[in-house]
């Protein structure tokens, strides 16, 4: 199988195509996550804030 992909630049820039998408995937996903996270904690912040003072 990898023989076949070394040999195929077709099945290469196939796979290259696909393992790109994966990653912006993974980075779109984690980045995503890390909003929300970013932002639930500003509002737990304020909240806290607001009930001080």
């Amino acid at each position: 199988m990898i023989d076949y992909l070394a040999n195929d630049r077709h099945a290469l820039y196939v796979v290259s195509a696909y393992g790109a998408t994966a990653a912006i995937l993974a980075w779109l996903v984690w980045s995503t996550l890390a909003a929300n996270a970013r932002a639930r904690r500003d509002m737990q912040d304020a909240e806290q804030r607001r009930r001080k003072g």
